[in-house]
């Protein structure tokens, strides 16, 4: 029994999320190192628009920031076609990659939301993370099942591991957020919050690794068979 669609999906899904995974690294080097840069990069852009310059700094975060925008949109294309192609032979992709459209409304209703409804902001924020949870669940799951009927129980196995591994971090995570949002003002809740999101956060990259690792290992098995 041979998959071609769910290999051609999946081999995509897994470029995508080293994409992805370049970009958050990227921003997170930028919010680091150029947090100033950022935070004036609009009145710059409209600087420039009218004639105006930038020092170096400013367009190194102005050419990052492009190039990470530019990636960010050719990873969620590559991200839907793979989910398109994969959920030909595996339904659980379908249910992913609807979730993925999910989360990429709400998460832009939070963007619209932020400066001008801070609680908007929050209530879909945390919706996209919900969201974002259930389609990487729903990935994890197609690729166990995919892993089951091609007779791989060694990746069975691992992949069950890892749903319950990605179940709690995730879970954590939402309920960490949810929390913080429900008491931002108060400053004692809110800097231990911010400790377990920090927390969450070691975790969450320590489970992203692992599913990278584990969606490279369903590529290979899939090509294989």
């Amino acid at each position: 029994m041979t998959f071609p669609r769910a290999r051609k999906g999946v081999r995509k899904i897994f470029v995508a999320e080293l994409i992805t995974l370049f970009v958050g690294l990227a921003t997170g080097f930028l919010s680091i190192f150029f947090e100033n840069e950022i935070r004036l990069l609009p009145q710059a852009i409209e600087g420039l628009t009218k004639g105006g310059s930038l020092e170096m700094n400013g367009w190194i975060v102005l050419i990052i920031a492009g190039v990470a925008v530019v990636l960010s949109l050719f990873a969620a294309l590559i991200n839907l076609i793979g989910y398109i192609q994969a959920s030909r032979d595996e339904t659980s992709f379908l249910g992913a990659l609807i979730f993925m459209l999910l989360n990429a409304v709400l998460s832009g209703f939070a963007t619209y939301f932020q400066q001008s409804n801070e609680v908007f902001s929050g209530a879909f924020t945390i919706s996209a993370s919900i969201a974002e949870l259930f389609m990487i669940i729903l990935t994890v799951k197609g690729l166990v099942n995919l892993s089951y009927n091609l007779n791989s129980r060694k990746m069975v196995a691992r992949g069950n591991v890892l749903l319950r591994l990605i179940a709690v971090i995730c879970l954590l995570s939402v309920v960490a957020e949810i929390v913080v949002f429900l008491f931002r003002l108060n400053v004692f809740v809110t800097s231990l919050l911010f400790a377990v999101l920090i927390t969450n956060l070691v975790l969450s990259l320590v489970y992203y690794i692992i599913y990278l690792i584990y969606l490279s290992s369903c590529c290979a098995m899939l090509s294989e068979r």
